[in-house]
């Protein structure tokens, strides 16, 4: 353990109801040599009293510590994710031309507002979408306001800690002194690793803007220009001027901005402008500019692009400066600056209007974030990871998870096997003992909330999680990748009845549950009432540019072996070599199989002009549906333990992958509602995607949406082999792939969408869970004993009534 968390454990434990001020002082003094920044303007001033000053100056260094790695880079990332590619966005200073600016103009925009911004929001009728706060002066005089602001996300300082609440809207950041100084200003492209100083908050927030991905960034009430009143009261204690106004603020768009009482910084013009001239220069050479779009000023370090260029439709600066000014005369004197209740107020006010709930985000970003990470159980049939498809979506969902706050329980065979936590190695239980150990490790672990997806295959489970529920009652987020309620109810009623009766008592209660896809979502609500989170998997785009890169040069390589092998016969070297096409995934007979047949037989018509057809598939389908595939020589059907990296770069290595859907009735039912957990991969793969299937479900619909891959919605070997045929030449299938790429980055990017499932955890965590859910599960399972035995292993007709 670190010198630093050895001196935290000591402060933290200290009882300092009866200190002295002098032992206070030296407790203090101790506290911020423990802090990575501890310079007097990143920490706690003297207005604060010392005791809040030392449990700040904790709180700071558990955020530096643990939680900005573990909790905020991670949402940070996410942001970016979530944001990336979008046009433009507006970064607002509070300089007096923001009187003359038609700011009505910004509703529907993403916007970034800083500091005391919040005193502009009664003439608002929108929130930003992000607040900034860097200077501790501001933070402290402004901590009620800042705290009392709803809607917005708030991006602050991690040394800041120390006076702004950690709270479900906040994300901390990195940000540290200019390592240029004295001699330059440093702008970093990686906000969610670093950003610098740079003597104005706009700076900082232009690196929050340029690292979230906006092509363009507009710049309003940035004015660069101050004029310091006769009567300002300045002190000079650690280099930088800190002025304390004696009367009202002339430098910004409100008389009570910095107005009396309310201290700032000195506002050093010539750094601001020195800094901005490196974002000017970094930004421009990375083709994402910013630009200056406010009315008037001083700031000529950006290019002018006018406002009313900007926004055609805007009042002039005339009309606007006219109307704030009759605002303000209607303003009863003295009651000029919104107070934080009202401000609160106000803020939900428009939320509520505009259905947002509190969220400034949207559904999966409104969750707390005070505890991070929840522990969590995870129960299911299969592993996380262990190559299925629902394996690795959630390794790819949870990946990111403390090892010690997550526990699994898998099913696979005739074994429980129970992995993380406290455990040192997995713990395993035959199926058909009782499982005391299981039962044993799942209570001592003692989740704040569980993720359950149910599954026909194991009922065994069901009763599991009644056994652990009544040991340690938490909250059960339950999970549904497709429509095995509706296959079950044609294979059979009693199992169907079974089982719907537990699903039911764990969703009655239950404020949401999860679903593959919005059809899903839709559907299950529909059928149980309780609304639904959408969360598919995603990829990680960094990954697989890199992926992506390997498997070109791969190529280059084979193109070259096969020019030399031409040259050596002396005949003319195959310019295309040939179509490699895979798919990876299951052969059941009421998914894909038939379709997969008619494929492997398209794939043959092809083969005397290279084409290749492999098949991935688990050991299960191998042995039991291998030899369907045994017609066609030019398919090879293995099963092979990857790692997802193998996995990625075994897709990346093909020309064409495939997803594939049967067309017939209860197929279709099956899967109408779910999204293929391979999709997001195989469009970020950098192979052409095939994907055959009915048009009616929600992958091929999806795909339809987004007007890319090659979909092919009518059954039969002829379509498949045409659009086969059309993916022999090299140009189409990179324009398809290209296509993908960019579809893939920018909906199914895998940072947000871990975010929305944390969040729902933590949601779910805070939910009080019913006691007598485990009592009304066992029942259920013990009313169903036997029900679901015995059942046909095909489906006969399914009821369009219960199918919705």
């Amino acid at each position: 353990m670190s010198h630093q968390i050895n001196t935290y454990a000591k402060l933290i434990g200290l009882d300092l109801s009866r200190a002295s001020r002098a032992e206070l002082e030296a407790v203090h003094e101790e506290a911020l040599s423990i802090l990575p920044m501890n310079a007097p303007i990143f920490v706690g001033t003297e207005k604060l009293p010392l005791r809040q000053r030392i449990a700040g100056a904790l709180r700071t260094f558990e955020i530096f510590e643990w939680r900005l790695g573990r909790t905020y880079r991670p949402r940070l990332r996410a942001l970016k994710e979530m944001f990336r590619g979008r046009e433009r966005c507006f970064v607002i200073g509070n300089g007096p031309s923001l009187n003359r600016t038609d700011l009505a103009m910004l509703k529907g925009e993403v916007t970034f507002a800083v500091n005391s911004f919040f005193l502009k929001a009664a003439d608002l009728d929108w929130l930003p979408t992000f607040f900034v706060v860097e200077d501790h002066l501001v933070a402290e005089d402004r901590a009620p306001w800042i705290h009392a602001l709803r809607g917005p996300t708030k991006l602050f300082p991690a040394y800041l800690g120390y006076c702004l609440n950690e709270a479900p809207d906040t994300i901390f950041f990195n940000h540290r002194p200019r390592v240029s100084y004295p001699d330059g200003f440093d702008f970093s492209t990686d906000a969610a690793d670093v950003t610098y100083t740079g003597c104005t908050v706009t700076f900082t927030v232009l690196q929050l803007a340029h690292y979230l991905g906006f092509r363009k960034i507009h710049l309003l009430g940035v004015d660069a220009d101050y004029v310091l009143p006769g009567d300002v009261a300045e002190t000079s204690d650690y280099g930088v001027g800190v002025l304390d106004m004696k009367s009202n603020d002339p430098n910004h768009f409100h008389p009570d901005y910095f107005g009396k009482g309310f201290r700032w910084h000195d506002p050093q013009v010539d750094k601001m402008l020195e800094a901005y001239a490196e974002a000017e220069k970094v930004t421009r050479a990375m083709g994402r500019p910013i630009v200056n779009s406010g009315v008037g000023g001083k700031l000529e370090v950006f290019a002018r692009e006018p406002f009313a260029t900007v926004f055609p439709a805007a009042r002039t600066p005339e009309a606007v400066e006219e109307a704030n000014h009759k605002a303000a005369g209607r303003r009863p004197e003295g009651e000029g600056m919104i107070a934080p209740a009202e401000l609160t107020a106000l803020c939900r006010a428009r939320l509520a209007r505009e259905g947002r709930d509190g969220r400034a985000l949207g559904l999966g970003w409104g969750g707390a974030v005070e505890t991070g990470f929840p522990r969590l159980l995870v129960v299911d049939f299969t592993p996380i990871g262990g190559g299925s498809a629902t394996g690795e979506i959630k390794d790819a969902l949870l990946g990111h998870w403390p090892r010690a706050e997550l526990m699994e329980i898998s099913a696979l065979g005739e074994t429980l096997t129970v992995r993380g936590g406290a455990l040192a190695t997995p713990l395993q239980s035959p199926r058909e003992r009782r499982a005391d150990r299981v039962l044993a490790a799942a209570a001592a672990f003692a989740p704040d909330v569980v993720l359950y997806r149910p599954v026909a295959e194991r009922p065994d489970l069901h009763r599991l999680l009644a056994e652990i529920l009544s040991l340690h009652p938490a909250p059960v987020l339950t999970s549904f990748m497709d429509d095995w309620m509706l296959r079950l109810f044609g294979q059979s009623k009693p199992g169907f009845d079974a089982f719907d009766h537990g699903v039911r008592v764990l969703l009655e209660a239950a404020p949401f549950c999860l679903a593959i896809s919005e059809p899903m979502g839709a559907l299950l609500e529909a059928r149980y009432g309780v609304p639904a989170v959408a969360l598919a998997n995603g990829i990680e785009p960094e990954v697989f540019a890199g992926v992506r890169q390997a498997a070109a040069e791969a190529r280059k390589v084979a193109a070259e072996a096969r020019k030399v092998a031409a040259e050596a016969r002396k005949v003319a070297a195959d310019a295309g070599g040939g179509l490699k096409v895979r798919y990876a995934g299951g052969l059941a007979g009421d998914m894909g199989l038939a379709t997969l047949t008619n494929l492997a037989e398209a794939v043959e018509r092809l083969a005397p002009r290279g084409a290749t057809l492999e098949i991935k598939t688990s050991p299960y389908w191998m042995r039991t549906q291998g030899e369907a595939f045994a017609a066609w020589p030019a398919t090879t059907v293995f099963s092979e333990e990857m790692t997802r990296a193998e996995y990625h770069a075994w897709l990346a290595g093909a020309d064409v992958v495939v997803i594939a859907y049967n067309f017939d009735a209860a197929s279709l039912a099956y899967v109408r509602h779910s999204l293929a957990n391979k999709l997001p991969e195989c469009l970020a793969s950098g192979a052409a995607l095939l994907a055959v299937g009915p048009a009616e479900c929600a992958t091929m619909m999806r795909l339809a949406g987004t007007g890319c891959g090659v979909r092919v919605t009518e059954d039969g070997v002829g379509p498949v082999a045409a659009a086969l045929e059309r993916l022999l030449d090299p140009s189409a299938r990179a324009a398809v792939a290209a296509a993908q790429v960019e579809v893939a980055e920018r909906e199914f990017a895998l940072l947000p969408r871990r975010e929305i499932l944390r969040r729902a955890l933590v949601a779910m965590a805070a939910f009080e869970p019913d006691p007598g859910t485990a009592r009304r599960l066992a029942d259920a399972v013990t009313a169903a004993a036997g029900r679901w035995q015995a059942m046909p292993a095909s489906a006969p007709a399914f009821l369009p009534a219960f199918a919705g």
